[in-house]
C-alpha cells in the first residue's frame, strides 16, 4: 500500500470519528437534554446528577471540550491531507502540527481547571464522597513527546532546507 494511501485513511477515519462525536453529542443533547462528560472526573459526573443543577450550565462547561475536539479534528485532517501529498516537512505541516499540539494542551489545560473546580465545588458540599483530582501524567508526558516532535521536525526541516542549498 502506498505511503499516501494510509494517509487518505487516516483522513476518513478522522473525519468519520468527528461526525461520529457530533453525532453524539446532538443525539445526547436532544435525547437525554445534556451533553455527555467523556473523561470527566468523578465530581463533573456527580454535579450533573444534583438536582438543582442546571443542564444549561452543565453543557455550558462542557461545550470547549467539544469545540476543542472538532478543532483538533480539523488539523489532524488537514495534517494528513498534506501529509498526503508527500509535505512532510513543509510549513504549513508544521504549522498543523503546532495547532495540533496546542490544542491539545489547551484542552487537557481545560479539562484538569474543570476538574478542579467541581471537585472543590463538590467537597464543598459536603456530601462525605471523596472526590480526588485528576491529573492525567500520561497525557503531560505525551504533550512533551509532542513538543520534542515539533522541535525535532523543525530541526530535520532546517537540515534539508540546508542540504538543497548546498546541492
Amino acid at each position: 500500500m502506498k505511503t499516501s494511501m494510509i494517509f487518505v485513511l487516516c483522513r476518513w477515519v478522522i473525519l468519520g470519528l468527528a461526525a461520529g462525536l457530533c453525532f453524539y453529542v446532538i443525539w445526547s443533547v436532544l435525547v437525554n437534554g445534556q451533553m455527555p462528560i467523556v473523561g470527566g472526573g468523578k465530581a463533573e459526573i456527580e454535579y450533573a446528577k444534583l438536582p438543582n443543577t442546571s443542564a444549561y450550565i452543565v453543557n455550558l462547561l462542557l461545550m470547549p471540550r467539544v469545540i476543542g475536539a472538532v478543532i483538533l479534528f480539523f488539523w489532524l485532517q488537514k495534517l494528513f491531507q498534506l501529509y498526503e501529498k508527500s509535505c512532510y516537512f513543509s510549513p504549513k505541516s508544521m504549522q498543523c502540527f503546532i495547532w495540533i499540539v496546542v490544542t491539545n494542551a489547551a484542552l487537557y489545560a481545560y479539562t484538569v481547571v474543570l476538574n478542579i473546580g467541581f471537585t472543590l465545588y463538590m467537597r464543598k458540599l459536603d456530601t462525605g464522597d471523596e472526590y480526588p483530582i485528576v491529573i492525567d501524567l500520561l497525557y503531560v508526558f505525551t504533550l512533551f513527546v509532542s513538543l520534542a516532535l515539533v522541535h525535532a521536525l523543525k530541526h530535520a526541516n532546517k537540515i534539508e532546507n540546508e542540504n538543497k542549498e548546498f546541492i
